[in-house]
């Protein structure tokens, strides 16, 4: 590789190409990505296609500058390839983390939220390029994440910019799915086009089924559905008529984010109405012992304990019905609260010997 790029293994392919992690010799062995297309096998249309598509990421991507968008490095050729080097980023596509890493194939709401703010984002830059860069090919496999939870989208194979002037695009490209039906001929994509890309992204994330899948009618993987306004929201973002869908792209990220503060206001509603059930439940328990002396409260730990065992009682099954991970760090907060109380109750003397809860 131009006695200066080592291959390591390879990390993924599509279409026509194959993209290898090698080490960069001349930049102190820097790990990059290395996107090869093979030209030796391909029919004339299909090189036709790929020399499109390389010349659309060469031209384009060493505009790009953002933190959600992997950095160019440069390209070259030989007689039978075409090389990209790209910054070499550490994790897996959004389509492999739905296979792989999580456990029933779906997302939560919270963190679909999440993710749609993060490519949110991402897009919004690149809608604010001059003329507007339309990406085209939002989808799972197209969204790397990293193992400290950061989206970089990759592969501008088919990106455009958008030009006022056109009726609709010139070539019909999209994966079936996840493409507006304006990218078949129908109209010009637009910012809109993204809206539908991501909307459809995020549905996959919140069921684990792709939009192919939903259409030909199988269940959800999610045991229970997302919140009506979200629902509605993606509704909108997949309207088939592009005039329908949201604006901009920042009318749709604001729109994410004002769901996960509903979602964070839900959250700590519940967890206001348990403590003060909690409490009231723990004071009517101290009257009814004291009033049949059916027990006696020694000491003020005692009484802690039995205020925090209740909590933790009616917090458990919220955190059971609504998992994430919010709420498994407070069930863990709790049950080692208990332990350290339990622990005390046992090791400590009662600084209150007869304490003032005994009637």
């Amino acid at each position: 590789m131009q006695n200066r790029y080592k291959i390591e293994c390879e990390i993924g392919q599509g279409g026509y190409s194959i993209v290898y992690k090698a080490r960069d010799t001349r930049h102190r062995d820097r790990r990059v990505a290395l996107k090869q297309t093979n030209l030796r096998n391909l029919t004339s249309r299909q090189a036709i296609e790929a020399t499109e598509t390389f010349n659309r990421e060469t031209t384009l991507l060493p505009l790009l500058k953002h933190v959600g968008i992997p950095r160019f490095h440069g390209h070259f050729t030989d007689p039978e390839h075409w090389y990209l080097v790209m910054e070499y980023i550490k994790g897996q596509t959004l389509e492999n983390y739905l296979q792989e890493a999580t456990i029933d194939g779906y997302c939560s709401v919270e963190d679909t939220l999440r993710i749609g703010i993060a490519l949110s984002s991402v897009l919004e830059y690149l809608h604010a390029q001059k003329p507007p860069l339309i990406f085209r090919d939002v989808k799972p496999a197209n969204i790397l994440l990293t193992p400290n939870r950061k989206l970089y989208l990759i592969d501008f194979g088919i990106a455009r910019s958008f030009k006022p002037s056109k009726a609709k695009d010139t070539t019909p490209l999209g994966s079936p799915g996840y493409a507006a039906p304006e990218q078949y001929g129908r109209a010009q994509s637009d910012q809109r086009t993204d809206i539908y890309g991501l909307g459809a992204t995020l549905q996959t994330l919140l069921t684990g089924r792709d939009p192919l899948e939903l259409r030909a009618g199988e269940p959800s993987r999610a045991p229970q559905p997302a919140p009506p306004y979200v629902q509605k929201l993606l509704a909108s973002m997949m309207d088939p008529n592009p005039a329908l869908r949201p604006g901009t792209i920042g009318i749709v990220k604001q729109d994410l984010q004002n769901a996960l503060a509903k979602m964070r206001r839900f959250f700590l509603y519940c967890v206001g109405v348990s403590l003060g059930a909690a409490f009231s439940l723990t004071g009517y328990l101290l009257h009814f012992l004291n009033q049949t002396q059916s027990y006696s409260f020694t000491a003020t730990f005692e009484c802690l304990w039995v205020m925090a065992a209740v909590a933790g009682l009616i917090l458990t099954p919220f955190s059971l019905a609504t998992p994430s991970r919010r709420t498994l760090a407070l069930g863990v907060l709790t049950a080692i609260l208990l332990a350290l109380l339990l622990l005390i109750m046992h090791v400590i003397p009662s600084p209150f010997p007869g304490g003032p809860f005994r009637p």
